[in-house]
């Protein structure tokens, strides 16, 4: 499985409400996959999900990265 493929899958997998930032995915991926990338990476892979699913998830805090699914 690519980094990719996992935070798709997390994505397709998560409900509304659910929370999370950049190192959160980080967290996982290491744990998941046993490698290590860039918060920006997963952040860049949510962007392509959002545009090719038309789900919606959005920054509810800048300053502290926080992102949440709403639909």
């Amino acid at each position: 499985m690519t980094a990719k493929e996992m935070i798709f899958e997390y994505l397709d997998n998560s409900n509304p409400g659910t929370r999370f930032t950049g190192y959160d995915l980080v967290r996982r991926g290491m744990h998941c996959l046993d490698e290590m990338h860039y918060p920006d990476t997963y952040l860049r892979y949510i962007r392509e999900y959002r545009q090719k699913t038309g789900r919606e998830i959005v920054n509810i805090n800048k300053k502290k990265s926080i992102y949440e699914v709403i639909s």
